[in-house]
This record gives C-alpha cells, sequence and structure tokens, in this order.
C-alpha cells in the first residue's frame, strides 16, 4: 500500500492486516506493521456492516481522539496503479475529533474515511481527511486539514 499525503509528500506504507469475517460484520481486529509488530484494535473496526449506519468506535491517534462509525456501504469501482477494479465495496466512515494538539485544545473536527475493498483482493484504495481547528490560550486559532490517499501498488494474491 502506498500513501500519497497531500502535505507530506509519498510515504512507504507496509503493512498486514488481520481482519475477522463473522456472521454479521466483517472487522479488522489487528494491524501488523515492520519493527512495531501486531497491534490489537479493540474494539474491532468495522468495515461492512448488515445494519447502517454502524456502532460508534473510539480510537487515539496520539493525542487525538476520534469517534467514528461505519455511514455507508455500496458497490463501486475504483482504480489503483495494478489497474482498473470494477467489482468493489466503498465505505465511508465519518466521525468527530476533539483532545488536544501540541497541547492546544482542539475545538471543533471532523475525520472521514472513504475505503474501496475489491472482491479476491481486498483494500485497494483508501481516503482521509482529518479537519479540526485549535485555539491558543488567549483566543486566536487556526484551522488544519489533512488529505491521504493510499492506492494498492502490488499484490502477492495469485
Amino acid at each position: 500500500m502506498n500513501e500519497q499525503n497531500a502535505t507530506m509528500g509519498q510515504v512507504r506504507v507496509e503493512s498486514v492486516i488481520h481482519v475477522r469475517v463473522g456472521p454479521d460484520a466483517i472487522s479488522v481486529v489487528a494491524i501488523e506493521l515492520p519493527r512495531r509488530g501486531v497491534q490489537t484494535l479493540s474494539p474491532a473496526q468495522p468495515l461492512l456492516l448488515r445494519t447502517v449506519p454502524g456502532p460508534n468506535v473510539e480510537g487515539l491517534q496520539s493525542s487525538l481522539r476520534l469517534t467514528t462509525r461505519l455511514s455507508s456501504q455500496s458497490p463501486s469501482k475504483t482504480e489503483s496503479p495494478l489497474g482498473l477494479f470494477p467489482d468493489c465495496i466503498v465505505t465511508e466512515t465519518t466521525g468527530s475529533v476533539s483532545g488536544y494538539l501540541n497541547g492546544a485544545p482542539v475545538t471543533g473536527g471532523s475525520i472521514v474515511v472513504n475505503a474501496w475493498y475489491a472482491r479476491g483482493v481486498g483494500l485497494v484504495r483508501e481516503e482521509r481527511t482529518l479537519d479540526f481547528s485549535v485555539s491558543a490560550p488567549n483566543g486566536p486559532s487556526i484551522r488544519l486539514q489533512e488529505v491521504a490517499t493510499k492506492l494498492l501498488e502490488e499484490s502477492t494474491l495469485p
């Protein structure tokens, strides 16, 4: 998976996603990263659910708290460096952001993640937008936005 970040250039991301498939949901239960090992997600992050919107999921990204929920899923197609994937499910996960950034309080924020899952391949594209405002103690504030796209570049599947 290659991540393209609007503000930071390109970052090579190599990870293994551990997925649990159940009768009512497909969930990511852990992520395995080089030099960091397996990181278990608790609770598991839902991918596909029979009932949309899904339940709220709490998570942390540094000192930011993310509260997200799967808001939609539908058939779609997408393209990556490996080619066109005509048989995908695209999921949209939305949520709010709170907490602190370098000690300054986040006064409001949102996150939107769109992910395309191709039949027989898995995740082939992800687009994430993180948007929030931070306030200084004496009142001035600044709005920050991070936009990142991850694309599947290679696969070991047959």
